[in-house]
């Protein structure tokens, strides 16, 4: 037992901590209404580093001039040259664009984008926000598959492994914890894939080097500050991990790598942290963690920099080797937790833990520090919905997230559901998934939809929530402005469905006003159902109403689909309710379609165009004629219609978007028709793909040394001359913008880039006959200190490679020590095609002075069952397993959930449950569960990037190598 006086002094440094947690480099915002704006308020910002600022920045969530701007009052930090610790003044304005806790921060930039200096903000909006229940269901990334990782395209389409975080920023970018891919990913606002650090080696390397090179292991949680930054539970590599936004800079913020605890109130950098999966960033910028295998929450202070517990005891159960439940009513420093997964804040500041070991969710007061159980008996299991929380089963609850009524939503992982806990009166209920495991194919209401073992939940600015649903390696939203009603059998033109109830809940923070349902030519509202009022009186916070649609086709078609627009002043308006079904015509009535004999065409090809007329049976013959037009523009008149089709073929449409429609004449029994909407004709001009490449005149440099980059660019013979321009960038700073092309060669001179490793890229414009490109993989360019004569280089060889899918071989990377430089190098592949892996004989290199040292790399185009020029290696040699354990998770319960989510902390743990569960499903096994694919590199060449970082120099260096995939 613990001596008496260390319980005082714990006592006392719980009070210490929790008073750290006020705001330093913070400045709040009262509550203001959504829309409107706050008077100007001065905002201090304090210099961490010493410098001339270049720009001042005023963010939301990483975004410029969104619910933060710079007021007009004056600014005193543009343009100060500031020493450390020095202040100068920004005038911020706060017009907040949705209700709830809103997060910002003021940036000083030097010339080079570092960042000088910041000051986190904070407002709340007060507004309504209308959310259907249920809520739609959809995919917004990942396909199911987790071999390999397709990069570059429709997030839908990639493969995802293991996603247990999500986040998205203020630009409605979406990040994604891809954490048996050992990489976070991105998917942009058009829905496209990317990956930003980690570059699939589990190891530990990277840090103060740009993300996208460096490596992480297992990463778990994730979160955005104001600022935009991303902070990483890279959960393997025992730390917590930061992406600069203004830099795409790498660093570690807490742990220093080494599992274990050792204690508190020392710099977090150097605090041993044991498999963190889970981080959270509060207003002020100090960051929470769930410490899991040590069963504490920590905290890391910003004003500090130092580590302190702020709950949980650290006991261990030894008859279980896990953690302990004890200690409600009392200081939350002496609780026993098991496996806490994050933290979450309500908007008075408590603290909840999803304990989830103990199968319950656990409550931190503001005030008091005391800790109470908020929801779950502590068995696992479920017991149904509509009944208080703390006496609801919940079973390994992982994620959690508000929304701005001040709901708690809670990813109740091996129930296989979403439960959500009411502000109002503490009931639970379901959210979302229906308890049944496994994907469920297609859209549709979230609460009949399946998801399979939800871990991390995230709320955007608009209120629609993301899950991160690892089983089903997918990210899924809950979208709440959308409804949808899919109604069966037919109707005829004219006629009208039954009202249908659409349910609407205001989970804002202030009273929601409805200002208009406005529906389509196939649909209408029902007043005598609707009870949604327009205008006053409001619909109060957490209140519901009904807005009843019906469904009144006006054309025939299979299917016909209506919608209803509702209107209000919340965030996500308009509102949209679909109801649609299929329309048959009635007697004598007529439909027009139009279709395409090819769409998209190009300029000169002949298109034809097909009109189809149908009409109800026992009504005769169809006769008449049939006219096309594009837009406002007849292109043929009076086409004889011949059992029900009349065809015009043209080859004179110009380049762009055409809305085509088919007008019906109708004759003595048939009325006239015309195709709605109107069909989208794209004719586009014929472009020659294009090639760009770019070199360094010196790499590595030193810092003041001049350096020219050359952009060339080649395309297909006899295409014409190429013109246009090309633009340098490192990174996300643009170096150098339309510099003109001639003879498809640019260059561009600089003698200013910082030390450290620049991702340079030149991308060419295109011009009228050739389509734009941009040089990839980025050409990472090293810049020593000046007067630096050591280093290290990097060669492959051999340098370009012909294999045909399904085979691999070994080529050799060459480390050579210049000048008595020494340093461990880890070694990667960037830019990898989908399904090639790369296998390095040591990621890890100890380069010693004048050494030269050789590694064997194999590239490898992911076939294990067939080779080429040698056995094919196989990536995720744990595959097999893995899929298993997801199979039979319902067999194993919790057993199998908590071995899976620790695995590479209790690898021995691990194969014995997986072996438990194969012995206990045998006959499940026998009679066969689907096979196992393995997807071969797609033919083509491509460019892979060998890289080489050091990891106490942090010096990068690398090598393309050309990779020619045959059949």
């Amino acid at each position: 037992m613990r001596p008496m006086s260390s319980w005082g002094g714990i006592f006392v440094l719980a009070a210490i901590l929790f008073s750290l947690t006020s705001a330093q480099g913070q400045t709040l915002f009262g509550p203001q209404n959504v829309g409107s704006a706050s008077a100007a308020q001065t905002v201090t910002v304090t210099a961490q580093v010493a410098g001339q600022v270049s720009s001042v920045q005023v963010l939301t969530l990483g975004v410029s001039n969104l619910d933060f701007a710079a007021g007009s009052v004056g600014s005193t930090c543009a343009s100060a040259n500031l020493s450390l610790n020095q202040t100068c003044t920004e005038s911020v304005i706060f017009t907040p664009t949705a209700p709830g806790l809103r997060n910002g921060a003021v940036l000083l930039l030097d010339s080079n984008g570092n960042v000088l200096g910041s000051t986190y903000l904070a407002g709340t909006g007060l507004g309504g926000l209308g959310v259907f229940q249920p809520g739609q269901m959809l995919t917004v990334a990942g396909n199911g598959q987790f071999r390999g990782v397709l990069d570059g395209g429709p997030a839908t389409l990639a493969n995802l492994d293991l996603p247990s975080g999500v986040a998205t920023d203020g630009a409605g970018n979406l990040y994604i914890a891809d954490s048996a891919h050992d990489r976070i990913r991105k998917v942009n606002a058009a829905g496209i894939i990317s990956t930003i650090a980690g570059n699939g080696n589990p190891s530990y390397a990277g840090d103060n080097g740009p993300a996208v090179v460096a490596t992480l292991n297992t990463p778990s949680g994730i979160t955005i500050d104001g600022a935009g930054n991303l902070y990483i539970a890279d959960t393997g590599n025992n730390a917590v991990r930061k992406i600069t936004a203004a830099t795409g800079i790498i660093t570690t913020v807490a742990g220093n790598g080494t599992a274990g605890y050792n204690g508190d109130n020392v710099l977090a950098t150097a605090a041993n942290l044991s498999a963190p999966s889970g981080v959270t960033v509060d207003n002020g910028g100090n960051i929470y963690i769930a410490d899991t295998h040590n069963h504490r929450i920590r905290l890391v202070t910003l004003a500090t920099g130092l580590i302190s517990t702020v709950a949980g005891n650290g006991a261990i159960d030894p008859a279980t080797g896990g953690g302990t439940f004890s200690g409600d009513g009392g200081t939350a420093v002496l609780a026993g937790l098991y496996y806490p997964d994050t933290v979450a804040f309500d908007t008075a500041g408590n603290m909840y833990i999803p304990d989830s070991g103990n199968n319950r969710v656990r409550e931190v007061s503001a005030s008091t520090k005391n800790i109470s159980t908020f929801a779950g008996t502590g068995a696992g299991g479920y017991n149904g919905d509509g009944i208080a929380a703390s006496a609801a089963e919940l079973y390994y609850p992982s994620g959690l997230a508000f929304d701005p009524a001040g709901n708690l939503y809670i990813a109740d992982s091996a129930n296989n559901r979403i439960r959500k806990v009411s502000s109002a009166d503490g009931t639970i209920t379901t959210f979302a998934g229906n308890g049944n495991g496994l994907y469920f194919v297609g859209s549709g209401a979230a609460t009949v939809a399946q998801i399979y073992s939800p871990i991390g939940l995230w709320f955007d600015q608009k209120g629609n929530l993301y899950i991160a649903d690892y089983f089903d390696q997918r990210i899924r939203e809950v979208q709440d402005n959308f409804f949808e009603v899919r109604l069966t059998g037919s109707l005829a033109v004219g006629q009208t469905s039954p009202a249908e109830p659409a349910t609407i809940e205001n989970d804002g923070n202030a009273a929601l006003d409805f200002t208009a349902f406005n529906p389509d030519a196939n649909s209408a509202v029902v007043a005598a159902s609707t009870t949604c009022p327009l205008g006053s009186p409001d619909v109060a916070v957490n209140n519901d109403c009904i807005v009843a649609v019906e469904f009144a086709p006006t054309v025939a078609g299979n299917p016909v689909t209506a919608f209803v627009s509702v209107l209000g002043d919340t965030p996500n308006s308009p509102m949209k309710i679909q109801i649609g079904g299929v329309a048959v015509p009635a007697a004598g009535s007529t439909t027009t379609t139009v279709t395409s004999s090819l769409n998209p065409s190009t300029l000169g090809q002949n298109v034809t165009f097909t009109a189809t007329v149908t009409t109800g049976t026992g009504t005769g013959t169809l006769t008449g004629t049939v006219s096309f037009s594009d837009g406002t523009t007849v292109l043929a008149a009076a086409v004889p219609l011949n059992a029900g089709v009349a065809t015009f073929t043209t080859s004179a449409l110009t380049v762009g978007s055409h809305s085509i429609t088919a007008s019906y004449s109708g004759d003595s029994g048939h009325s006239s028709s015309t195709s709605t909407p109107p069909y989208v004709q794209v004719v586009n001009q014929v472009f020659s793909p294009t090639v760009t490449a770019v070199t360094s005149s010196l790499n590595p440099s030193t810092f003041g040394q001049g350096v020219t980059f050359t952009a060339e660019v080649s395309t297909v013979a006899g295409t014409g001359n190429l013109t246009g321009t090309i633009s340098f960038s490192d990174g996300a700073k643009v170096l150098a913008a339309a510099v003109p092309l001639s003879a498809g060669v640019a260059t561009f001179a600089t003698s200013t880039l910082a030390v450290g490793s620049h991702s340079i890229t030149a991308s060419y414009s295109g011009d009228s006959s050739h389509s734009p490109s941009t040089s990839t993989p980025p050409l990472i360019q090293t810049v020593y200190p000046a007067g630096t004569t050591g280093g290290f280089d990097l060669s492959v060889t051999p340098a370009t490679l012909t294999l045909a899918s399904s085979q691999s071989t070994t080529v050799t990377a060459t480390l050579s020590s210049r000048n008595g430089f020494t340093d461990t190098i880890g070694l990667g592949c960037a830019s990898l095609p989908a399904a090639v892996t790369c296998h390095f004989s040591s990621i890890s290199e100890t380069l010693k002075a004048g050494a030269v040292d050789k590694v064997q790399l194999t590239i490898d185009t992911n076939n294990p069952l067939s080779g080429g020029t040698t056995s094919a290696a196989n990536s995720h040699t744990d595959g097999q397993a893995r899929y298993l354990a997801g199979v039979f998770f319902p067999l194993a319960g919790v057993f199998g959930w908590l071995l899976w989510r620790h695995r590479r902390r209790h690898a021995m743990l691990f194969h014995a449950g997986v072996l438990f569960l194969l012995v206990s499903s045998a006959a499940l096994l026998v009679t066969g569960c689907g096979g196992f694919t393995q997807n071969s590199a797609a033919p083509g060449t491509y460019v892979i990037q060998v890289v080489g970082v050091g990891a106490n120099s942090n010096m990068t260096q690398s090598q393309n190598v050309t990779l020619t995939i045959t059949k």
